[in-house]
């Protein structure tokens, strides 16, 4: 029972921690914000994006923090890649006809190809240039 209770204590200890970590980070996110005279409407869309992405990475497993990971063969990690891209991709009609007709060439846009990328609402992908 003293052992469950000393993970519960030290679990609690580390969460506070991170919470900490996080509420300086903003701290000095807003600082820089204002010693560089960024706009307010500016300042309030990078703040809240940030508050957003960080709320939602809140309690998931990060992969860059499964260092074991470094250790998997590279047709694991390729596997791995497809695996974690095929969820958000096939809800395209193209990538869903990949997937079901042409899996190596899927697997390949998995892993040569694509990078993650987060953007906030509204935010343009393309440019006209």
């Amino acid at each position: 029972f003293s052992s469950f209770l000393a993970s519960i204590s030290a679990s609690m200890t580390a969460l506070r921690n991170m919470n900490g970590e996080m509420d300086k980070q903003f701290w000095t996110l807003r600082r820089f914000l204002k010693q560089q005279q960024v706009s307010r409407a500016a300042n309030l869309r990078i703040v809240r994006f940030l508050e957003f992405v960080c709320r939602e990475a809140q309690g998931r497993v990060q992969r860059q923090h499964v260092r074991i990971l470094q250790y998997l063969s590279a047709g694991l990690v390729e596997e791995l890649n497809y695996e974690l891209a095929q969820p958000k991709l096939s809800g395209h009609p193209l990538f869903k006809y990949f997937m079901v007709e042409m899996s190596a060439l899927m697997s390949q846009l998995c892993n040569k190809t694509l990078l993650p990328l987060l953007l906030a609402a509204k935010e343009p992908i393309f440019y006209m240039g």
